[in-house]
């Protein structure tokens, strides 16, 4: 499993390693503006058969409503099609995160942070969830 973690570590750290892994967004040194936001990660990795993880973050030019940094994000674990686990920061509700049908304030600390703590919830969700 850490293996399958340091693979997808790698993806979002800016390497390209893996036959499993794609990596789809701005073409290097070029950048993606859409609604005065501009898109600073998109990437989906499956770390399994039917079990993906999609990281989305865009910079933007103010607070989402209900945030304190110029960040709009969801990072995503979809396992056969359903959604297990999202960190996001949608408009009004700030920043949280869902782990099943549970959702919790998320105390954001910088998108390097957030990314580790969501790749230590994968990891942690594919070791309880040896056949999902």
């Amino acid at each position: 499993m850490a293996g399958v973690m340091r693979q997808i570590g790698s993806i979002v750290n800016g390497d390209l390693l893996g036959r499993s892994l794609m990596e789809y967004g701005p073409p290097a040194n070029r950048e993606v503006r859409m609604a005065k936001a501009t898109l600073i990660r998109r990437m989906r990795s499956f770390v399994r058969d039917r079990v993906f993880v999609e990281i989305l973050i865009w910079h933007v030019p103010v607070a989402v409503r209900g945030s304190l940094h110029e960040f709009k994000y969801s990072l995503a674990l979809v396992s056969e099609g359903v959604c297990v686990l999202r960190y996001d920061n949608e408009a009004g509700k700030g920043d949280h995160r869902h782990i099943g049908a549970i959702e919790a304030p998320y105390a954001f600390h910088g998108i390097d942070q957030l990314t580790a703590d969501f790749l230590a919830d994968v990891e942690g969700w594919l070791d309880d969830n040896a056949q999902g």
